[in-house]
């Protein structure tokens, strides 16, 4: 139950000594110590912990001289997606983690002469037999035929995603709210993220 509030910063020996956070039931606030601290809370709620962890000698925040900190936020283009049902032999199913999945990367449709386009993309898919849990699409949700529709597997399936990828661009950011906060009195992250001409 302890929210990471923000990290502790020792300005005599330059390190990060402890974690300050809060209880989410009782609110109590607690520093915990540490030789070694990971911060690993994803992009989003890393950049906010350090942003939150300002003080004199770090005013913009921890490790954010540059002002980079939650700066160049990035994210998969992805909504291009198709799934197809495949006759297959009934009578086999895939077991573990077989079969595999399969990646095309790097594909482009765009030669130079007609428009740059940098980075391209990748398709990713698999083909699969639903297992028992998951009937064939278009199976009630209720009743005797989704009974009888667990009992069997599914039919064979293959899905096609296309992914692309966001070039880096400073004014795509995270940063503090500058007056809301949280239940636990942490500033909000406010994210500021928009699509360039390249992924368009």
């Amino acid at each position: 139950d302890a929210i990471v509030h923000g990290l502790v910063h020792d300005p005599k020996t330059n390190r990060v000594t402890g974690v300050r956070v809060i209880d989410a039931r009782t609110q109590a606030a607690t520093t915990y110590s540490a030789r070694v601290v990971f911060l690993c809370a994803s992009a989003i709620a890393s950049a906010q912990i350090l942003l939150n962890s300002a003080s004199e000698r770090h005013p913009a925040g921890l490790a954010n001289g540059s002002g980079a900190v939650g700066r160049y936020l990035m994210d998969h283009l992805w909504g291009m997606f198709t799934v197809a049902a495949m006759p297959g032999p009934a009578d086999r199913h895939h077991s573990g983690r077989r079969p595999n999945g399969f990646y095309i990367p790097r594909y482009q449709n765009l030669r130079a002469d007609e428009g740059e386009h940098l980075r391209g993309f990748g398709f990713q898919g698999s083909v699969l037999r639903a297992n028992w849990k998951t009937p064939a699409p278009g199976t009630p949700a209720i009743g005797a035929a989704y009974k009888d529709g667990v009992r069997r597997p599914g039919p064979w399936t293959l899905t096609l995603a296309g992914f692309g990828e966001m070039l880096p661009r400073a004014q795509n950011r995270v940063s503090l709210h500058p007056t809301r906060r949280d239940q636990w009195g942490i500033p909000l992250v406010h994210i500021e993220c928009e699509l360039g001409e390249n992924e368009r």
